[in-house]
């Protein structure tokens, strides 16, 4: 640098390096890494599993246990083989009831009732003692309840009970399906038809077509 006029001069521009000289230390080379051994085989799934469940204890009573089973109700026949079966009997005179059927109005009486009994049953001289109304039940619930109510009627010595079917309107198709069971039920040896020894569709009165006179066998 030179002094001019007691001045210091500039160094020109892009040449002022003051650390030039000085030495900066380089680092080391890294020394490699040793090999890594090969990775092993993985463990099993069974194996991951128990390792981690070890020290884990079983509650008691949290509820795994199965619970008891609701006991199932008595299964009740098939209503379609139930229903075969009547068919059959009833067009080979097997059945054991003389059964007249129309469209809508039914009747039947067993061979040993006298043609009077029917005719008064059917003008309605039995008054009914009592009646069940079918409407809303299933065919199974409607069969149980048919069952239990004959039963009952003949302990209570009653002689002439009604049973309301419907007509059937509200059905698919608008087939009277339940009727055509009660039929079959009331015909049928071994359950219900062994309390019954006559019926009838009731009078307008009493429901007409949509309701069923029976007359039911003496005592319990």
């Amino acid at each position: 640098m030179s002094k001019k006029n007691g001045k210091t001069d500039s160094p020109p521009p892009g040449r002022f390096r003051p650390f030039a000289d000085l030495e900066i230390p380089r680092d080391e080379p890294a020394h490699p890494a040793p090999d890594a051994p090969p990775p092993g085989p993985a463990p099993s799934e069974d194996v991951e599993f128990a390792s981690a469940m070890d020290g884990v204890v079983k509650l008691e009573g949290t509820g795994s246990e199965p619970r008891d089973r609701e006991p199932r109700p008595p299964r009740l026949p098939d209503e379609e083989d139930e229903w075969k079966r009547f068919a059959d009997d009833f067009l080979s005179g097997g059945a054991g009831f003389d059964i007249q059927w129309s469209d809508e109005y039914v009747e039947g009486r067993r061979r040993d009732v006298d043609r009077s009994t029917m005719e008064r049953l059917r003008t309605g001289r039995y008054a009914w003692q009592d009646y069940i109304d079918l409407h809303g039940m299933t065919r199974d619930e409607a069969r149980v309840a048919v069952e239990r109510f004959m039963v009952d009627q003949r302990k209570r010595n009653h002689r002439c009970v009604l049973v309301v079917h419907g007509r059937g309107k509200g059905s698919a198709g608008g087939l009277p399906v339940l009727k055509e069971k009660l039929v079959a039920w009331l015909t049928r040896e071994g359950g219900i038809g062994t309390h019954v020894i006559a019926f009838t569709s009731a009078r307008p009165c009493d429901g007409g077509v949509g309701a069923i006179y029976v007359l039911l066998r003496h005592g319990g």
